[in-house]
């Protein structure tokens, strides 16, 4: 068990949720807080693209220093590429054409029109399908389920269509899955069935948390097994059921706090919180996807989580004060 605890320090991210809520009543302002976040966001994109015309990348792939060759990923079709910050290219995607359009100085209008540049330049480098379509999907979905209060019954209307179809998806899948060779195209295949037998031996608190510093899930179960690439099923591997409830929990949690935040922000300011929408779009796309894919038991899902719940937190105070002004 203490590799187990040993390997979770990325859980420690948790703790930006409450650092950022202290700094604001210590003084700090929310629109401090979310400036400080979106240039880091900028920032990053463009160091992005800067490194990517300064690297070797072909050298940098086949380099024996692991730190290095992991920045660098290749396919025949895409070619050498930097691995992108999908989850920030995500938020600052949505966040920046707010920004123009809400900008007053032609100058500032400039500076955004350019920086949208450079994202569709390095959406295009990575040419994401995935991550793109969820991004539209995600966003197509919040307007016509959440963008107003009135609109969320659409949601609970659709909600047994998108279990069934979800269901049925699952299961289309798997039965392809079962037909390819496990040691080629059925790996995702074999590493469900593992992982399933795992599951049963330890229902409720899981296998636990692997640390390459010891013994790896590839040692014990397989060389091609990686919990992490088997969405809830790899959650409630390594957690258990309990694990899994709590991710299911957590995912809830967040999409309610940030829409709710979304609506009375809108009631109190008159206008839509940039930063607040592209996080909850974010946490949409999550949700529709974490079957297969579950974000936020890494480090950058995580701490967008965290800097959800921060916010949400700050706002919710702010909004006690401006209503208990008022009356």
């Amino acid at each position: 068990m203490l590799p187990s605890v040993a390997a979770c320090r990325e859980f420690l991210a948790v703790f930006i949720a409450p650092a950022l809520y202290f700094l604001y009543r210590l003084g700090l302002t929310v629109k401090e807080i979310e400036r400080a976040f979106v240039t880091t966001l900028v920032v990053l994109a463009i160091s992005y693209l800067v490194h990517y015309f300064r690297m070797n990348l072909e050298a940098a792939y086949f380099s024996p220093d692991h730190s290095v060759s992991s920045l660098v990923t290749f396919d025949p079709w895409r070619g050498y590429r930097l691995r992108p910050p999908t989850v920030a290219m995500f938020i600052i995607t949505l966040v920046a054409p707010i920004k123009l359009f809400y900008a007053r100085s032609p100058l500032v209008k400039l500076a955004w029109g350019a920086f949208i540049c450079i994202l569709a330049y390095i959406w295009f480098i990575n040419s994401q399908r995935t991550a793109s379509a969820s991004l539209l999907a995600s966003v197509m979905i919040y307007h016509f389920m959440f963008a107003k209060k009135a609109r969320i019954g659409l949601f609970f209307a659709a909600l047994p269509i998108i279990i069934a179809v979800t269901t049925v998806g699952i299961r289309i899948l798997f039965q392809h899955l079962s037909t390819l060779d496990p040691e080629f195209d059925g790996v995702r295949y074999k590493s469900y069935t593992i992982a399933w037998e795992v599951i049963k031996q330890n229902p409720i608190f899981g296998f636990g948390q692997q640390s390459y510093s010891t013994k790896t899930e590839q040692d014990l179960l397989w060389w091609k097994f990686h919990s992490s690439d088997l969405g809830m099923i790899g959650v409630t591997f390594k957690y258990g059921f309990s694990g899994a409830i709590l991710y299911v929990l957590i995912s809830y949690l967040i999409l309610s706090r940030t829409i709710s935040t979304i609506w009375r922000y809108r009631k109190n300011f008159g206008e839509s919180n940039a930063l607040l929408f592209a996080l909850f779009v974010f946490y949409i796309s999550t949700t529709i996807v974490f079957i297969l894919q579950t974000k936020y038991i890494f480090m950058p899902g995580l701490s967008m989580v965290c800097l959800g719940l921060a916010l949400t937190s700050i706002y919710k105070h702010r909004f006690s004060s401006l209503e208990s002004s008022r009356t």
